[in-house]
């Protein structure tokens, strides 16, 4: 990995400083991070996949990571291509949890056993290394898309069919999606669908989401 450079992205949402604000980086981190399980090693295969896929056909990219939240998990697979990463994120909170991570600060959230389960799936020594959850549906799809050149990728990751998602004790709004709408969607914004893959929820009723859908979508020239 070349570079990464962090950015805030404030979205017009009149609401979402009330919202989000009680939201809390390392709950969360705690939430849906702190153990692989079958979820994230369903995300990572994915991510993998899917990273081999675009570099099979360009050798180098910038890329942008849009809503990043407080993980790297996403990136840890484009590590070890040529890339820089603009990495944009809503709130600062977040922002300064993954620059914990970047400045190998203390008190930083470990990352190791993501990074080492993707390693070890590549059958690579470990090494140091750094597109999207909660993705709004055709909100998320109509502001990303014009940002994706023809020819360029999007890779993004979903949860389905929730009207909220717990952090903690506390309970933030999501849209509830489904691979089809996003596909749907892709389609209308001229992309091309190239690899999906959907996970159950692994604690469906806690939680507040059926599941996970991923896809690879690159957009078609113009």
């Amino acid at each position: 990995m070349q570079s990464a450079t962090l950015n805030a992205y404030h979205a017009h949402t009149p609401r979402a400083s009330d919202t989000f604000g009680p939201f809390d980086p390392r709950a969360y981190l705690r939430e849906y991070y702190s153990h692989l399980g079958n979820e994230n090693r369903a995300l990572l295969h994915f991510l993998d996949e899917a990273y081999a896929r675009i570099f099979t056909e360009i050798s180098a990219a910038r890329m942008l990571e849009f809503g990043g939240g407080p993980t790297i998990y996403q990136l840890i697979s484009a590590a070890k291509y040529a890339v820089s990463i603009d990495f944009s994120e809503y709130l600062d909170a977040n922002l300064n949890e993954v620059q914990l991570w970047l400045r190998d600060a203390q008190g930083q959230f470990f990352w190791d056993s993501f990074i080492h389960y993707v390693l070890d799936r590549e059958g690579v020594h470990p090494h140091e290394s750094i597109t999207t959850e909660m993705a709004e549906g055709n909100v998320f799809v109509d502001h990303v898309a014009p940002l994706v050149r023809p020819q360029g990728y999007l890779l993004m990751c979903a949860i389905m069919g929730a009207s909220y998602y717990r952090v903690g004790q506390l309970y933030f709004p999501a849209v509830p999606i489904s691979p089809e709408m996003i596909k749907t969607k892709l389609k209308q914004q001229h992309f091309s669908i190239m690899l999906t893959h959907s996970i159950e929820a692994e604690h469906k009723d806690e939680q507040g989401y059926d599941g996970i859908f991923m896809v690879l979508a690159r957009k078609e020239p113009v």
